[in-house]
């Protein structure tokens, strides 16, 4: 990793293969008096390490925030993909709906529709021509 023979120190994390940056080292040290041994390599180690460690935390952070506005532009995808779905079903629910109203009121036979409960949802005019109560206090809804 570091030479002391090197100019710089490379800053590397220990969760990503790539160099992050490198951190001068000036040879001679800055001080002149005082000699570049193992105790001034091991301070420059540690102190990469510590901006290593602190530069990765934050690249992390920034692709965690990339990652996420990637997922919720991609569920607005989904969402709008969706909402259009249920338009297009819709639309084709309101066509079924006119063209079997139209085929029921032309028929010549009874059809009628009962909801789940028991009451009429759905009677065309033959239905009342051959089914419809001739007493007027029966309710036909019944």
């Amino acid at each position: 990793m570091f030479n002391a023979k090197n100019l710089a120190s490379y800053l590397r994390s220990y969760f990503m293969s790539y160099i992050l940056g490198l951190l001068p080292t000036p040879v001679p040290p800055q001080n002149p008096r005082r000699p570049y041994n193992n105790d001034y390599t091991q301070f420059i180690q540690v102190t990469s390490r510590l901006l290593a460690t602190s530069l990765a935390s934050i690249l992390l952070h920034k692709e965690d925030l990339r990652r996420r506005e990637r997922a919720i532009a991609n569920t607005e995808a989904v969402k709008n993909e969706l909402r259009e779905q249920l338009s297009e079903s819709d639309k084709e629910i309101k066509r079924s709906l006119i063209k079997f109203q139209r085929f029921a009121e032309r028929a010549d036979i009874s059809i009628f529709i009962l909801d789940i409960n028991g009451p009429y949802i759905y009677r065309n005019d033959a239905w009342y021509r051959t089914c419809a109560p001739k007493d007027p206090n029966v309710d036909p809804n019944k």
